[in-house]
């Protein structure tokens, strides 16, 4: 007889789409197949869940509560705006990248406290000089 049982963590990852979030949800969907892991649930949000949005996230996260979806315990954040050279040279994209890479993470630590939930940012080592802003 066990004492305890395994707690199983049901996952949301954010930027699923991307590159980094595929690789993420594929490792994540391998772990979850093992018999001792503790991966319960993993579900992929793409571009459908921007970041830049509170209101967007809210309602994801918000959702469980209302019309009986998945309640997560971790959300691993891999969204991110990219492309550099259009970061440098598009001052829409630019400002676009910013809300996403800067005051998304913001808004998701945020919703990550209201529910509970623990937060997984994924970032980069790449810094852009005070010219490109």
């Amino acid at each position: 007889m066990k004492l305890f049982k395994k707690r199983k963590y049901n996952i949301a990852v954010l930027g699923a789409d991307g590159m980094l979030g595929y690789d993420v949800v594929n490792f994540l969907n391998k772990m979850q197949l093992k018999a001792d892991s503790s991966v319960g649930i993993v579900k992929a949000f793409g571009k459908n869940a921007d970041i830049s949005k509170y209101a967007i996230l809210d309602n994801i996260f918000d959702r469980y509560k209302y019309a009986g979806d998945i309640k997560y315990d971790v959300v691993v954040n891999c969204a991110a705006m990219t492309d550099v050279n259009k970061i440098e040279t598009d001052k829409e994209y630019r400002d676009k990248a910013y809300a996403a890479n800067s005051i998304g993470p913001q808004f998701l630590a945020m919703i990550c406290k209201k529910h509970s939930m623990k937060l997984v940012h994924i970032s980069t080592d790449y810094v852009f000089s005070e010219k490109s802003a």
